[in-house]
């Protein structure tokens, strides 16, 4: 006689992976991609990433065109944070290339190189040569009042994510 084998055990189902909330620098990745794959042809531009050092696509400004632009996704898909964050920094090298305009994804919370009073003084300072400043605030914790300021002073735009 064949015995039957036993009848399988109920295992339950494992639960569901809970949601993981996005990093700053996911978010500012995403953005930057889908902004650059939109950018006209020919638009100037730059991509300066700032964390302990800092981390520019280029010496200077350059032109978007279609090899160049798929450097500068693979350049922002790339990159990953490291420890502090050099704002102060990189907000003056930005100046320093003479942009017109700068689009800043951070959280405002610059802690190398200067911190919200020296970033303030340097775009004041840019300001009054014309640039604006666009700022999109990431993340729950941010320095809301430098980054509106910063859009504000400049005629730029804020918007908080």
């Amino acid at each position: 006689v064949e015995v039957p084998p036993p009848p399988p055990v109920y295992q339950p189902a494992a639960p569901p992976p809970a949601p993981q909330i996005p990093r700053k620098i996911d978010v500012a990745q995403a953005e930057l991609v889908d902004a650059l794959a939109r950018l006209p042809a020919g638009t100037r531009l730059n991509v300066i990433f700032f964390n302990d050092e800092i981390e520019a696509l280029a010496a200077d400004v350059v032109a978007v065109d279609d090899t160049g632009r798929a450097s500068m996704i693979a350049f922002v898909r790339d990159t990953t944070p490291t420890g502090s964050t050099a704002l102060a920094p990189a907000m003056r090298l930005a100046f320093l290339m003479n942009a017109r305009r700068i689009v800043l994804l951070s959280d405002g919370l610059g802690n190398r190189g200067g911190g919200p009073a020296a970033v303030l003084r340097d775009a004041r300072e840019a300001m009054r040569g014309g640039i604006r400043i666009d700022t999109i605030g990431l993340g729950r914790n941010q320095d809301d009042d430098l980054l509106r300021t910063l859009a504000v002073e400049s005629g730029g735009l804020y918007q908080p994510l």
